[in-house]
């Protein structure tokens, strides 16, 4: 067309089309801020919310517990002991004393027995358990009653027989 300048009608074009993105990109800008503010705004209710003080305690207990932890993995469990003694021990054996020793790895006990079969099967039902290694008997003697008093020790393996199985 004459009289039309294309080099203005191009640059008014462009200069247009930079105005709506810098107008765009100015409110994105703004979205953005508020967003942000609102957040801040929401993380400093959140802290003043916070009660630091039970937070260190919880802290401190974590670091306990993991101190702790592998501790009691390893434990030796006594209890744990004296369920194989109790599931090894005959129904017609009584225990009078008991006593154990992880320094001599040993228990010693004196029983009273039904009678002599049932001190021989005691000491096959000690021997069948592979945590404990020997089986001694002391002094076996009968009693006016029938039945048979005996002194034993155990002599154990303190891995196997203390600990708590897995």
């Amino acid at each position: 067309m004459p009289g039309q300048n294309k080099p203005l009608v191009w640059g008014v074009f462009v200069l247009l089309v930079v105005g709506m993105v810098y107008g765009a990109l100015y409110f994105y800008k703004s979205s953005l801020v508020s967003s942000a503010q609102s957040i801040d705004n929401d993380l400093a209710s959140l802290e003043q919310k916070r009660d630091k003080p039970t937070e260190e305690k919880l802290l401190l207990l974590s670091k306990k517990l993991a101190v702790v932890g592998p501790l009691l993995a390893s434990h030796i469990f006594w209890s744990e002991a004296f369920i194989k003694i109790q599931q090894l021990t005959a129904t017609q054996v009584q225990f009078k004393n008991l006593n154990a020793s992880l320094n001599n790895k040993e228990v010693t006990f004196k029983a009273e027995a039904a009678n002599y079969t049932t001190v021989a099967r005691q000491i096959a039902s000690f021997l069948s358990d592979k945590s404990i290694l020997n089986v001694s008997l002391g002094k076996v003697s009968s009693l006016p009653t029938g039945r048979v008093e005996m002194g034993m020790s155990l002599t154990f393996d303190p891995v196997t027989f203390l600990s708590k199985p897995k």
